[in-house]
């Protein structure tokens, strides 16, 4: 088929040379890219460190041998397990959709939305509905859409398409943020990016407590499960996946994965692929909707399983790309997206692997994406954490194209087939450099090379070449030459290679020192390497990792020193006259903390005292309001993790998700035997049994870097973490015994 840009779409050379006159927009590009390019680095290094001190299942590139293979594995027998997750996720209380089209999508949720009397939704980042344009179909329908994630709400602000995979807004200033938030509150808002994030949580609290809907998207699907897995860093998927009564996903059904054991492979190489990060702030598995005696959590799950061409991908040499995982690493490397940015591109996907994508999704409107001006660095293959080979992807598009269109302008082929012929032969290779200098030294008299060392443009047939990049001037002396005449320096040469053109993606610095080495490698495999990690060695490691964060462990020598434990520390984070609020567990001493908070001249609210509503509809939203007015939550976490800092909070009755979400300060109360090693341990523990309706993996406070890659805590959820780690063995099982 003969592609052809249809009328009125601007192509993408167009595109591209009004991205090159933005200096503007290429320096906040640069920036960002070049600050998730080193925490990137620096998160694989710290990784292989882990890795041989037994903390982690492995470095990089043995960890996405195995996510590649798992990916291809579960192409291979799609089908059966898209079926056996919809059986799962009916099997829990969900719905599943099935959705073909773009079409299909937005006509499932307007369904859902009008048998609910709903007028208003919130979403957290969702490349699937940006992909079907969702927001754009409901909206015609009449229905409000709200979009939660930092950098989604800027772009829709701003009425424009996101950026980028995971920062939308990159390449937008903090001035233009703050003249869009300006006109949103009707007031000047300073441009200093804390500011900027409180008038987001200001006027986005509101909109999580009062959606009708909450729509999101899912990073996987666990078919064993029927488990939807959401990773974020604000806290606006947690709250769009637990505030609001209905909670949408949408997801491609290339997301799904087989099993729980699976998802820990993932959540290593995701994040640190993503942002730098071990894991991301906020990992929520949903499984169903609230179960019964929950305070909070969606009433209703719906799993829109969407198709939308990915049935066609399989089935063609690029189905590679749809093991993609959107971490966003190959456009942060990729030095034509570097130079361009996102817009440029004219899909949602952009980089290395929206050249590959959206030509097989689009088709005609993204015909004419940037295959030829794709350098084949190989830096995009390079660090896919699932290793798809993006280039040669790329290259295939390419000779693809040219079975469509030809050869390209009059003469052009030609010219290659006689590049061919010449470097075919050694003599007529160096025939042709010579030739090449003489070409060089004229270009330089006529004004194409402006003595940098660079060609601007090319004349005749060779014209396309120079079209959408500079090339190199040839060596006055070729390697040859320069090994003839005994002037190579195999060191030199080596630092030669590693460096890169002025377009490219800058040279790598030394790996940054990893996390303090606390611990000998443990030689062995996966049973000698957990049982090596006794309590002492995890405990120590997990407080390492939350104060890295920026989170606070305290260690309580038993239980009966809980209550007096968490009212100091209520008391040094809380305001005087403070509120705190958690859900009635006995592992917590209600009774003894709301007497230990009252001396310190602070209230408790818990869903055991006596001023609480019956269970029914007043108690869940007397829940919500003591929630939101809260300036501390308290939880119980069921696991902690050492390898990640983090804490596992699961649903349950009397349980409720807001108190870690809504309030400023979580506290986090965990036993200290139940800190495991690693997320591979979580995920044999959590597979043992059934899956509550939630489970979050929460690693550290709330954070974003959406604006201008400025780090910001405290965006959606809380801006302070504590974990307080309670020894004793002997009150452990006593509270068993109590629960039982």
């Amino acid at each position: 088929m003969r592609h052809t840009r249809p009328p009125g779409v601007e192509s993408f050379r167009d595109r591209a040379r009004r991205a090159l006159a933005d200096e503007r927009l290429r320096q906040a590009v640069r920036i960002t890219a070049d600050g998730k390019v080193e925490a990137r680095r620096a998160a694989f290094a710290q990784l292989a460190e882990l890795a041989a001190g037994g903390w982690a299942p492995g470095d990089f590139e043995a960890l996405r041998r195995r996510a590649h293979a798992i990916k291809m594995a579960s192409l291979d027998d799609l089908d059966r397990l898209v079926a056996k997750a919809a059986a799962s996720i009916e099997a829990r209380g969900g719905h599943v959709w099935r959705a073909a089209r773009a079409e299909d999508v937005a006509r499932i949720v307007e369904g859902i939305a009008k048998r609910r009397g709903a007028r208003r939704l919130v979403k957290s980042k969702s490349m699937a509905t940006e992909e079907v344009e969702l927001n754009a179909r409901l909206e015609a329908a009449g229905l409000e859409v709200v979009e939660t994630d930092l950098g989604e709400f800027i772009v829709q602000l701003a009425g424009e398409r996101p950026a980028h995979i995971v920062t939308p807004c990159i390449h937008k200033s903090r001035d233009e943020i703050a003249a869009l938030f300006s006109r949103l509150v009707g007031r000047p808002v300073p441009t200093d990016t804390p500011s900027l994030a409180v008038v987001a949580r200001q006027v986005l609290r509101e909109d999580f407590l009062q959606a009708d809907i909450g729509v999101s998207g899912a990073n996987f699907v666990v078919a064993e499960t029927g488990s939807v897995v959401i990773c974020t860093n604000e806290g606006n998927g947690r709250l769009v996946s637990s505030a609001p009564p209905v909670h949408v996903v949408v997801a491609g059904i290339e997301k799904v994965i087989p099993s729980l054991a699976d998802l820990p492979v993932f959540l290593e190489l995701l994040a640190r692929s993503a942002t730098g990060q071990a894991i991301t702030v906020y990992t929520h598995l949903v499984t169903g909707p609230r179960g019964p005696g929950e305070l909070d959590g969606p009433e209703e799950l719906h799993v829109i399983l969407m198709d939308h061409g990915r049935s066609r991908i399989l089935a063609s040499p690029y189905r590679e790309v749809l093991a993609c995982i959107r971490c966003g690493a190959c456009l942060n490397h990729c030095p034509v997206y570097r130079q361009v940015g996102g817009h440029a591109y004219g899909s949602v996907y952009s980089g290395p692997v929206g050249v590959v994508l959206a030509p097989l999704l689009e088709g005609e409107r993204a015909s004419d994406l940037p295959f030829d001006a794709c350098s084949l660095c190989t830096a995009c293959t390079d660090v896919c954490p699932v290793g798809i080979p993006l280039h040669e992807l790329i290259l295939r598009h390419r000779a693809d194209r040219v079975r469509s269109v030809g050869r390209g302008p009059a003469g052009f082929g030609t010219a290659l087939e006689l590049g061919a012929w010449l470097w075919r032969s050694p003599w007529r290779y160096r025939a042709s450099l010579r030739l090449a200098r003489m070409g060089a030294r004229a270009a330089r008299r006529w004004g194409a090379a402006g003595g940098d060392g660079w060609l601007s443009s090319l004349p005749g047939p060779l014209a396309p070449w120079t079209w959408g990049r500079d090339l190199p001037e040839p060596s006055q002396r070729s390697f040859w030459e320069l090994w003839q005449r005994g002037e190579v320096l195999l060191g030199e040469g080596r630092r030669a290679v590693a460096g890169c053109g002025r377009s490219g993606t800058p040279p790598e610095p030394p790996p940054p020192d990893g996390p303090p080495r606390d611990d000998p490698p443990a030689p062995g495999g996966e049973a000698s390497r957990q049982a090596s990690l006794d309590l002492a060695r995890r405990i120590a490691h997990f407080t390492q990792m939350v104060e890295r964060l920026g989170g606070r462990v305290h260690r309580v020598g038993d239980a009966q020193g809980l209550p007096a434990a968490l009212a100091s520390l209520c008391e040094a984070v809380a305001p005087r006259g403070g509120r705190i609020v958690m859900a009635d567990d006995l592992d917590l001493a209600p009774r003894e903390l709301a007497e230990a908070l009252r001396r310190r001249g602070l209230s408790l609210y818990w869903t055991g005292g006596g001023d609480v509503p019956e269970p029914g509809p007043d108690r869940v939203e007397a829940w919500r309001a003591e929630a939101r007015r809260a300036a501390v939550g308290i939880t119980v976490g069921r696991y902690a993790v050492a390898e990640t800092g983090s804490v596992v909070l699961l649903a349950g009755p009397g349980q409720g998700r807001l108190a870690s979400l809504l309030p400023a300060v979580q506290v986090t109360v965990v036993r200290e035997s139940d800190v495991l090693a690693s997320l591979e341990e979580l995920a044999r523990r959590l597979g043992a049994e059934p899956l509550p309706s939630s489970v979050a993996i929460v690693t550290g406070p709330s954070r974003s870097a959406d604006i201008e890659n400025d780090l910001v805590l405290g965006v959606h959820g809380p801006s302070q973490v504590h974990v307080v780690l309670v020894g004793g063995h002997d009150d452990a099982a006593r509270r068993d015994d109590l629960r039982a």
